[in-house]
Protein backbone atom coordinates (compact mmCIF):
# COMPACT_ATOMS: atom_id res chain seq x y z
CA UNK A 1 0.00 0.00 0.00
CA UNK A 2 1.49 3.45 -0.61
CA UNK A 3 2.54 5.50 1.96
CA UNK A 4 -0.36 8.33 3.01
CA UNK A 5 1.17 11.64 3.67
CA UNK A 6 1.20 15.34 3.49
CA UNK A 7 4.79 17.62 2.58
CA UNK A 8 4.20 20.90 4.52
CA UNK A 9 6.70 23.23 2.39
CA UNK A 10 6.97 26.80 1.93
CA UNK A 11 8.22 29.98 -0.67
CA UNK A 12 11.17 30.20 2.22
CA UNK A 13 12.50 29.66 5.62
CA UNK A 14 10.87 31.92 8.47
CA UNK A 15 7.70 31.10 6.68
CA UNK A 16 6.05 28.74 9.95
CA UNK A 17 6.67 25.32 8.78
CA UNK A 18 7.53 23.81 11.87
CA UNK A 19 5.37 25.52 13.81
CA UNK A 20 2.23 24.43 11.72
CA UNK A 21 4.14 21.20 11.53
CA UNK A 22 4.10 20.89 15.37
CA UNK A 23 0.48 22.33 15.29
CA UNK A 24 -0.74 19.24 13.10
CA UNK A 25 1.33 16.22 14.63
CA UNK A 26 0.65 17.24 18.41
CA UNK A 27 -3.69 17.51 16.97
CA UNK A 28 -4.02 14.45 14.80
CA UNK A 29 -2.33 12.54 17.54
CA UNK A 30 -4.33 13.75 20.23
CA UNK A 31 -7.26 13.33 18.33
CA UNK A 32 -6.21 9.34 17.64
CA UNK A 33 -4.90 9.96 14.26
CA UNK A 34 -1.55 7.23 14.05
CA UNK A 35 0.63 10.42 12.80
CA UNK A 36 4.64 10.65 12.57
CA UNK A 37 6.32 13.15 11.32
CA UNK A 38 9.93 13.98 9.02
CA UNK A 39 12.27 16.53 8.26
CA UNK A 40 13.57 17.43 4.70
CA UNK A 41 17.09 17.17 4.99
CA UNK A 42 19.89 16.67 7.60
CA UNK A 43 18.54 18.60 10.32
CA UNK A 44 18.53 16.71 13.73
CA UNK A 45 16.82 19.90 15.82
CA UNK A 46 13.23 19.69 14.06
CA UNK A 47 12.68 15.63 14.30
CA UNK A 48 13.03 16.03 17.73
CA UNK A 49 10.81 18.62 17.87
CA UNK A 50 8.18 16.18 16.34
CA UNK A 51 8.61 13.54 18.46
CA UNK A 52 7.72 15.75 21.50
CA UNK A 53 4.28 16.58 19.56
CA UNK A 54 3.55 13.35 18.29
CA UNK A 55 5.07 10.81 20.67
CA UNK A 56 6.59 8.75 17.94
CA UNK A 57 9.75 8.46 16.58
CA UNK A 58 10.78 10.92 13.51
CA UNK A 59 12.84 10.62 10.55
CA UNK A 60 15.11 12.44 8.26
CA UNK A 61 14.53 11.85 4.61
CA UNK A 62 17.55 13.75 2.20
CA UNK A 63 17.04 14.23 -1.50
CA UNK A 64 20.68 15.10 -1.89
CA UNK A 65 22.54 12.03 0.18
CA UNK A 66 20.21 9.11 -0.03
CA UNK A 67 18.55 7.29 -2.94
CA UNK A 68 15.40 7.25 -3.63
CA UNK A 69 15.26 3.67 -2.75
CA UNK A 70 16.68 4.49 0.85
CA UNK A 71 14.25 7.35 1.10
CA UNK A 72 11.22 4.98 0.13
CA UNK A 73 12.13 2.62 2.38
CA UNK A 74 12.15 5.19 5.21
CA UNK A 75 9.18 6.79 4.70
CA UNK A 76 7.02 3.64 4.12
CA UNK A 77 4.86 2.77 7.17
CA UNK A 78 1.58 2.42 8.57
CA UNK A 79 -0.32 5.65 9.45
CA UNK A 80 0.10 9.43 7.73
CA UNK A 81 3.68 10.35 6.99
CA UNK A 82 3.94 14.11 8.02
CA UNK A 83 6.66 16.15 6.13
CA UNK A 84 8.43 19.04 7.19
CA UNK A 85 10.32 20.92 4.34
CA UNK A 86 13.21 23.02 4.37
CA UNK A 87 13.90 26.10 3.75
CA UNK A 88 12.43 27.38 0.23
CA UNK A 89 10.73 24.38 -1.76
CA UNK A 90 12.99 24.60 -4.56
CA UNK A 91 15.83 25.34 -2.31
CA UNK A 92 18.64 22.35 -2.67
CA UNK A 93 22.47 22.10 -2.97
CA UNK A 94 24.25 24.29 -5.29
CA UNK A 95 23.90 21.71 -8.56
CA UNK A 96 19.68 22.49 -7.37
CA UNK A 97 19.36 18.62 -6.36
CA UNK A 98 18.03 17.63 -2.69
CA UNK A 99 15.03 20.30 -2.81
CA UNK A 100 11.98 19.88 -0.99
CA UNK A 101 9.79 20.17 -4.27
CA UNK A 102 12.79 16.63 -5.49
CA UNK A 103 11.86 14.70 -2.30
CA UNK A 104 7.49 15.03 -3.19
CA UNK A 105 8.88 13.05 -6.41
CA UNK A 106 10.46 10.74 -4.93
CA UNK A 107 7.60 10.05 -2.43
CA UNK A 108 5.53 8.98 -5.33
CA UNK A 109 3.12 9.88 -8.00
CA UNK A 110 0.13 7.21 -7.09
CA UNK A 111 0.14 8.91 -3.96
CA UNK A 112 -0.41 12.27 -5.61
CA UNK A 113 -3.03 10.64 -8.28
CA UNK A 114 -5.19 9.12 -5.94
CA UNK A 115 -5.68 11.82 -3.34
CA UNK A 116 -7.03 14.14 -6.14
CA UNK A 117 -10.61 14.14 -6.88
CA UNK A 118 -11.61 13.11 -10.18
CA UNK A 119 -14.74 13.51 -12.25
CA UNK A 120 -15.64 11.31 -14.67
CA UNK A 121 -15.19 7.56 -14.72
CA UNK A 122 -12.11 6.05 -17.47
CA UNK A 123 -8.92 5.16 -18.02
CA UNK A 124 -5.89 6.89 -19.48
CA UNK A 125 -2.40 5.81 -20.03
CA UNK A 126 0.13 9.15 -18.77
CA UNK A 127 3.28 9.06 -20.02
CA UNK A 128 5.52 11.34 -17.86
CA UNK A 129 9.10 13.03 -18.85
CA UNK A 130 10.87 13.90 -15.68
CA UNK A 131 14.34 15.59 -15.86
CA UNK A 132 14.90 14.27 -12.78
CA UNK A 133 13.92 10.64 -13.02
CA UNK A 134 11.06 10.62 -10.31
CA UNK A 135 8.12 10.29 -11.76
CA UNK A 136 9.52 9.42 -15.36
CA UNK A 137 7.24 6.64 -16.99
CA UNK A 138 4.05 5.51 -18.18
CA UNK A 139 1.38 5.46 -15.78
CA UNK A 140 -2.43 3.77 -15.92
CA UNK A 141 -4.66 5.96 -14.08
CA UNK A 142 -8.32 4.06 -13.92
CA UNK A 143 -11.12 6.27 -11.98
CA UNK A 144 -14.31 5.58 -10.85
CA UNK A 145 -17.07 7.10 -8.46
CA UNK A 146 -14.51 10.03 -8.18
CA UNK A 147 -11.42 8.03 -6.81
CA UNK A 148 -8.38 6.97 -8.91
CA UNK A 149 -5.96 3.61 -8.84
CA UNK A 150 -2.67 4.60 -10.71
CA UNK A 151 -0.06 1.85 -11.65
CA UNK A 152 3.07 1.60 -14.10
CA UNK A 153 2.26 0.40 -17.11
CA UNK A 154 3.85 -0.56 -20.48
CA UNK A 155 1.01 0.14 -22.56
CA UNK A 156 1.22 2.76 -25.30
CA UNK A 157 0.61 6.12 -24.00
CA UNK A 158 -2.81 7.58 -24.15
CA UNK A 159 -1.23 11.32 -23.11
CA UNK A 160 1.61 13.09 -22.71
CA UNK A 161 2.94 16.14 -20.39
CA UNK A 162 5.69 16.93 -18.52
CA UNK A 163 5.83 16.21 -14.46
CA UNK A 164 5.99 20.37 -14.14
CA UNK A 165 2.71 20.48 -16.39
CA UNK A 166 0.91 17.68 -14.14
CA UNK A 167 1.73 19.65 -11.15
CA UNK A 168 0.13 22.19 -12.94
CA UNK A 169 -2.74 20.32 -13.29
CA UNK A 170 -3.08 18.70 -10.33
CA UNK A 171 -5.08 21.24 -7.86
CA UNK A 172 -7.62 21.85 -10.00
CA UNK A 173 -7.25 25.59 -11.51
CA UNK A 174 -5.94 24.71 -14.50
CA UNK A 175 -7.68 22.82 -17.57
CA UNK A 176 -6.17 20.25 -19.69
CA UNK A 177 -7.82 22.09 -23.13
CA UNK A 178 -5.72 25.00 -22.60
CA UNK A 179 -2.32 23.42 -21.50
CA UNK A 180 -3.00 21.32 -24.75
CA UNK A 181 -3.87 24.19 -26.78
CA UNK A 182 -0.35 25.18 -25.21
CA UNK A 183 1.62 22.28 -26.25
CA UNK A 184 2.13 20.86 -22.86
CA UNK A 185 -0.42 18.40 -23.18
CA UNK A 186 -0.28 16.04 -25.99
CA UNK A 187 -2.09 12.54 -27.18
CA UNK A 188 -5.25 11.48 -28.63
CA UNK A 189 -6.90 10.94 -25.54
CA UNK A 190 -6.60 14.11 -24.02
CA UNK A 191 -10.28 15.01 -24.43
CA UNK A 192 -10.62 11.74 -22.24
CA UNK A 193 -8.51 12.91 -19.68
CA UNK A 194 -9.82 16.25 -19.56
CA UNK A 195 -13.19 14.58 -18.88
CA UNK A 196 -11.53 12.58 -16.04
CA UNK A 197 -9.71 15.35 -14.60
CA UNK A 198 -11.27 19.25 -15.28
CA UNK A 199 -13.39 20.39 -12.74
CA UNK A 200 -13.77 17.60 -10.23
CA UNK A 201 -13.41 20.12 -7.24
CA UNK A 202 -13.10 23.37 -5.95
CA UNK A 203 -10.38 25.63 -7.62
CA UNK A 204 -7.52 26.11 -4.84
CA UNK A 205 -7.20 30.03 -4.19
CA UNK A 206 -5.26 31.85 -1.43
CA UNK A 207 -7.06 34.38 1.32
CA UNK A 208 -3.80 36.22 1.83
CA UNK A 209 -2.70 38.66 -0.76
CA UNK A 210 0.95 39.85 -1.68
Amino acid sequence: MPQRGLILAAPSSGSGKTTLTLGLLRALSQRGIDVRGAKSGPDYIDPRFHEAASGRPSINLDAWAMSKRQIRSLAHGEGLLLVEGAMGLFDGAPDGDGATADLARILDLPVALEARPWREDGTVVLEVEDSLGHTAGRWRVTTEKGQARVERTEDSPGVSLSAETLATLYLGDRLVPTLAAAGRVTGPDVETFAAMADHAGPAPYCRTGF
